[in-house]
Parts: structure tokens; C-alpha cells; sequence
């Protein structure tokens, strides 16, 4: 369930000053500083039934539905499920569905109508909103708490697993989260991935959730930033892959400047881990990138616009006669721009992003 999936701005790339000022807010938030997430319904209640009452359930349906749709296809791209053929399809979990928004037939495209999906949540209020407004057409309800034992016969196995603004409520300290990711890889196919999207309320959370995935013994996975929205909203999601076997060496994505300063890398490191083939490879240098699907081909984008105003700022903060001709509060503001980018190098392992960042060598 997302009451605030659409807000914040991109992690860079923008050119305007205020869309510049909204980065730092972007990602996970800090034990010393609230962040963007502080006012999130899971910081303010430890209890997902109670807060999603059937007056809050009709207010967040109003507001988030074409946000909690694109969420929801994101997590399906990401777990290998974005198009199906006109015969049976996979079966899908639906871990939180809430109201189901994410699932309303009449703005699926013909290639997603054929899943067969399971989807629980812990409020009653949001699966009565979903009945009622005949959501889920293909879909089972099912009244259910995520911290418990999944609500699946046992014999059922699944072909991906999504979720949208659910899991981050067990990410608690209570190992909530690992058992969580641990029952659902347990029911997943070989080969089969779990996405979920997430708003970490604190650092130890993040830390949480990126190492529930290892802890199940996927054989790669963690947290990634992805970009579903075309405002260029960063949002993160969890990711893990199953293997033939449990692992107990988990790939783990490198860390990526869409995430800084927090732990995290890109979602083009999972398209390429999991197989994609429309996926840029590792050290892929703009100019070199095939057709890519929409959101792969945004992220890419974003790599190299990025890496263009890195370039931009490392130039003019080495015009030393530009910068003495600048008012004191502007060279702050720019210096400052500055220091956080080179930061951010500093911790980056991404290959894409080296790859684009040496393209634009000065």
C-alpha cells in the first residue's frame, strides 16, 4: 500500500534549482535526520490495520491510484512478469495488496489480463474497498498479516512475488522481514524473482530489507533504485532471484549515484543479473545501448544525463576566475553541489555509470 508514492523528485539530472534541492530528501532515511519518509503511516503506527480504516482506505484510494498501478507494473518488470501470452499465465503474490489499485482490469493492457494472482493484506477495510469496486477480476483475496505464516495451500508454487509500500512495516527489528522473504522464496520456481517496493523509515531498516533477500538464500538480490514514474521520482525496491539451490553467496548489487548517500545500487544491474536481454551490459558506453524496454531505457538515460552534469559541475568548479566573479551565497550553493557529487563517486561501483561518467571525460 503506497499513501505517498508519487512524492520527491529525481536523485539528479535535473537543471532547475528547486528540483536540485529536493535530491538530498530522495532515499532512505537517516536515524539523525527525519528524511522524506518520517511522516510515513509506518514511523506514526505500528499497526497497518488500524490505520487503514475505511475512511483513510476511500482517501488513499482517491489519491493514489494511477501511482499504486505504475508501482505494481514496475514490480512485475522487475520479477521477469511484464507481458504474458493469451493462454493460462503465472500465478503472482501479491504480498499487501491493500485496495488492489494496482490490479483494476480496466487499465490493463491486453498482455496482463491472463495472471492468475493471490493478493492478502492485513486491513479489512482496504480487500472490502477491493470487492467492492471489482478489482481483481483474476485475483484471490485473502485476509491475511504478512508477519505471519503465508497464506498459501502447500503445494501452491509461484511464478514471481510483488508488493507496493507493504513489507517496510515489517522491516521492525522482530526478523519480521526475513522470515517474510525466506516463506517466499521457499514457494517460488527456480529461475522465479521477487520485487518489492519499498519506503525504508530508517537506516536500519534499509539495512534490513537489503539483506533479507541473502538471508533467504537467493543467489542475487538486494536493494535497487529504479525510476517508474516519468517525474523521475527515485524509488527503491527489493529484489532477489532463485536459484536452482539455496546460495549462500548472494550477489549483491554495486553501489550506484542514484542511491547516495544510502546503500543501494541500480535497477540495470538487475535487468542484466536476471537475463534480460534488452539490458545494457556491464561498461555499456552511451552510444552503445540497444533498443531497451521503457523503464530500462529510462534508467540508462538517467546514467548519462547524470554523468553530464557531474562533468558540468567538476568544470565549473575549476574556473577559478568564474567562480571569484560569483556572489558568495551562489559559489557556496555550487561548491557545495560539488562536493556531494564527488562524494558520491567515491562510493559508486556501479559499471554503468563509470561507463558513462569516463565517457564525458573533460
Amino acid at each position: 500500500m503506497d499513501s505517498g508514492a508519487g512524492d520527491g523528485a529525481g536523485a539528479g539530472g535535473g537543471v532547475k534549482k528547486r528540483r536540485r534541492r529536493t535530491i538530498a530528501n530522495n532515499g532512505f532515511s537517516c536515524s539523525s535526520s527525519p528524511g522524506r519518509y518520517a511522516h510515513r503511516p509506518e514511523t506514526s503506527s505500528h499497526n497497518a490495520a488500524a490505520y487503514y480504516s475505511a475512511e483513510e482506505t476511500e482517501r488513499y484510494n482517491a489519491t493514489n491510484c494511477q501511482k499504486q498501478y505504475d508501482l505494481t507494473q514496475r514490480c512485475l518488470a522487475l520479477a521477469g512478469q511484464s507481458t504474458w501470452g493469451n493462454n493460462a499465465g503465472p500465478l503472482i503474490l501479491d504480498v499487501g495488496c491493500g485496495s488492489c489499485l494496482g490490479w483494476r482490469t480496466n487499465a490493463q493492457p491486453d498482455s496482463l489480463k491472463y495472471a492468475a494472482w493471490v493478493g492478502f493484506d492485513v486491513s479489512r477495510a482496504m480487500l472490502l474497498s477491493a470487492q467492492k469496486d471489482n478489482a481483481c477480476a483474476k485475483g484471490t483475496l485473502v485476509h491475511a498479516d504478512a508477519a505471519s505464516q503465508l497464506p498459501l495451500r502447500n503445494n501452491v508454487t509461484l511464478d514471481a512475488c510483488v508488493s507496493v509500500s507493504a513489507v517496510q512495516w515489517l522491516a521492525n527489528g522482530t526478523g519480521a522481514c526475513a522470515r517474510l522473504c525466506r516463506q517466499t522464496v521457499n514457494r517460488l520456481k527456480p529461475g522465479a524473482a521477487l520485487a518489492w517496493q519499498v519506503y525504508p523509515p530508517t537506516d536500519d531498516a534499509a539495512h534490513e530489507l537489503a539483506a533479507a533477500p541473502a538471508q533467504a538464500g537467493c543467489v542475487a538480490g538486494g536493494i535497487v533504485g529504479d525510476l517508474p514514474h516519468a517525474t523521475g521520482a527515485v524509488k527503491f525496491f527489493v529484489v532477489g532471484l532463485k536459484g536452482e539451490a539455496a546460495s549462500t553467496n548472494t550477489d549483491t548489487p554495486p553501489q550506484c549515484v542514484l542511491c547516495h548517500p544510502h546503500l543501494g545500487g541500480c535497477a540495470l544491474w538487475w535487468h542484466w543479473r536476471r537475463g534480460d536481454a534488452n539490458a545494457p551490459a556491464p561498461g555499456c558506453a552511451p552510444g552503445d545501448n540497444a533498443a531497451c524496454p521503457e523503464g530500462v531505457s529510462r534508467l540508462w538515460d538517467w546514467h548519462v544525463r547524470e554523468a553530464r552534469r557531474h562533468r558540468r559541475l567538476e568544470a565549473r568548479a575549476k574556473d577559478e576566475a568564474a567562480l571569484l566573479a560569483m556572489k558568495e551565497e551562489s559559489r557556496a550553493i555550487l561548491l557545495a553541489e560539488v562536493q556531494k557529487a564527488r562524494e558520491s563517486r567515491a562510493r559508486a561501483s556501479c559499471p554503468w555509470w563509470s561507463a558513462c561518467y569516463d565517457t564525458f571525460a573533460l
